[in-house]
C-alpha cells in the first residue's frame, strides 16, 4: 500500500490531490527513492519532491484524439497505456517537459506537457451523438478529411444554420475539430442498451490489430480491448486484466454456468482477457481483434476465472 510507504506530511497531500493511492503498492530503496507501482507503471519517485509536487487539484486534457501514456518520462520509455481526447487527467507532478497523470480509470504513467492543456473545471456540454462505425473520417466541407474518428467517439453539435445538411450533420469533436459526418454512420450519445447490442458492436471489430498498451480502435491490447467494450455500456473497469479480474460477480468454471458477455481470465494472476460469445466462444484481442473457439484452444487450459461484469452495481 503507497500509503504506508508514505510519511504523513505526504498522505496529507495525497489526500489533498483527490487520488485513491490504494491499489497502488511502494518501498523506498536505500537512496530514499519511491518506487511506486500504481497498476503496471512503475513510476521513480523522490520522497521529498512527491511531497512538494503532487498537485492539489489540477485537471489536464489532451489536445490530441490519442496520445501514449509511458512508464517513464521520456519519448523512448514503454507505452504501457493511451489517453485520449476529452479525457479528464487528474495532474500528480511535473518532471520537467513531463506529466504524471492519473487517467479517468485511475492509471498512472507519464504524458508529454505539449498534448496537454487545462480542462475544464466544471464540465457541462454532453455530447449529441457517438461515432457508430469502427472506422471513419470527419469531412470539411471541400471533402478534404479532418481527422479519423472511430467507434465510440463522442461527438458534439455545431451550433447554426449548417448544423445539418443533405443527411449529414455537422459536428465537433471533444479536441476540437469541426466537419461533416453522414447521418447513418452516428449512434445515440448514451449506454448501449443490453448484451446482446456490445456484441453485435464488438463484433464488427474484428481484424482491428494487437497494440501493446492500445485502448481504442486504432489498436487494442487484451484489456485495453475489454475496458473499451465496457465504456460503450457506460462501465467503467480498470485498465489490467488482473485488475478487472476482481470487478462484478464471480461466476462458476462450468460452461453451463457461463452467458454472452461474460469475461473470462487466464492466468494466476490474470495476463490474459476475452469475453465469451455464446458459451464455447471467445472475442477478444490476441494478435488481432478475433473470434476462437474455446474448446481446445491452447488458453483453455489456462482458465483462472469468469466474471459477469454487467450485473455489477452500475452496469
Amino acid at each position: 500500500m503507497l500509503d504506508r510507504a508514505l510519511d504523513e506530511a505526504t498522505r496529507e497531500r495525497a489526500s489533498a490531490s483527490g487520488i485513491d493511492w490504494r491499489n497502488a503498492w511502494a518501498g523506498t530503496d536505500s537512496g530514499g527513492t519511491l518506487r511506486a507501482w500504481p497498476e503496471a507503471a512503475a513510476v521513480a519517485l523522490d520522497v521529498p519532491q512527491l511531497v512538494q509536487s503532487l498537485v492539489p487539484s489540477q485537471w489536464l486534457t489532451p489536445s490530441t484524439l490519442l496520445e501514449p501514456m509511458r512508464r517513464d518520462p521520456a519519448h523512448n520509455s514503454e507505452m504501457i497505456s493511451e489517453v485520449l481526447g476529452g479525457e479528464r487527467l487528474r495532474a500528480l507532478l511535473r518532471r520537467e517537459q513531463w506529466w504524471l497523470v492519473a487517467g479517468s480509470d485511475g492509471y498512472v504513467g507519464w504524458v508529454h506537457d505539449w498534448v496537454l492543456q487545462d480542462a475544464p473545471s466544471n464540465p457541462t456540454e454532453r455530447a449529441t451523438f457517438r461515432y457508430g462505425r469502427p472506422h471513419g473520417t470527419l469531412w470539411l466541407s471541400d471533402n478534404r478529411a479532418a481527422c479519423p474518428l472511430w467507434l465510440g467517439m463522442e461527438l458534439f453539435a455545431v451550433q447554426g444554420p449548417l448544423g445539418e445538411r443533405g443527411g449529414n450533420h455537422l459536428l465537433r469533436t471533444s479536441t476540437g475539430q469541426e466537419g461533416w459526418i453522414p447521418a447513418d454512420e452516428l449512434m445515440p450519445p448514451g449506454p448501449l442498451p443490453d448484451m446482446r447490442a456490445l456484441m453485435n458492436v464488438l463484433r464488427s471489430l474484428t481484424g482491428i490489430p494487437y497494440r501493446w498498451g492500445g485502448r481504442s480502435p486504432m489498436g487494442f491490447d487484451c484489456s485495453g480491448f475489454v475496458q473499451f467494450a465496457a465504456g460503450l455500456c457506460g462501465v467503467t473497469l480498470e485498465r489490467d486484466a488482473a485488475q478487472q479480474a476482481g470487478y462484478g460477480e464471480a461466476v462458476g468454471l462450468e460452461p453451463d454456468q457461463w452467458r454472452a458477455g461474460d469475461l473470462i481470465f487466464f492466468g494466476q494472476p490474470a495476463d490474459h482477457v476475452a469475453f465469451l460469445d455464446a458459451r464455447d466462444g471467445l472475442l477478444h484481442c490476441q494478435g488481432q481483434v478475433r473470434q476462437d473457439r474455446l474448446e481446445g484452444h491452447p488458453l483453455q487450459a489456462r482458465i483462472s476465472g469468469v466474471r459477469r461484469w454487467w450485473s455489477a452495481p452500475g452496469a
